[in-house]
């Protein structure tokens, strides 16, 4: 299957006719282009698109059988992590590998709005006062009785 065949992701790349940063908003992410592809090739079994949400049939044979054709793994969680770098989340579905829908408020029911969708950018929240990182620094500070903290 000629699934990593290359395709024109870039959609303004011509010398001098823009910006960087106008070229930049004009790729596609590979990620998304390969989802494209993904949801109109022949795998309904699987995956597929249903008005603007992503139904997952079966995990396992996408994970067996689909992934390794368009990305460059073939693991379910990191698929679900790009899903989710791309404001996707599920609606339902529990379990690693049960079959599951994600939704994306900014998709439409057509399937080329993909192709625009933008990674979410994380923002920093600020920690309460009680963290796990406090807890692992604290829980260092216990010596063992035999061992001299000093």
């Amino acid at each position: 299957p000629a699934a990593a065949a290359s395709a024109p992701v870039k959609t303004g790349g011509e010398k001098g006719a823009e910006s960087e940063e106008q070229a930049a908003a004009n790729t596609i992410p590979e990620f998304l282009y390969q989802l494209t592809k993904l949801l109109t090739d022949e795998n309904r079994d699987a995956i597929e698109w249903n008005y603007g949400r992503i139904e997952v049939h079966n995990p396992h044979k996408l994970e067996a059988k689909v992934l390794k054709k368009y990305f460059r793994h073939s693991k379910y969680a990191s698929f679900q992590r790009q899903l989710n770098y791309f404001g996707w989340r599920k609606l339902n579905g529990k379990g690693k590998m049960a079959p599951c829908t994600y939704i994306n408020d900014e998709v439409t029911p057509d399937i080329q709005c993909l192709l625009t969708i933008k990674r979410k950018v994380s923002i920093p929240k600020e920690k309460p006062s009680s963290t796990a990182s406090d807890r692992k620094v604290s829980s260092k500070s216990f010596k063992s009785p035999g061992k001299s903290g000093v």
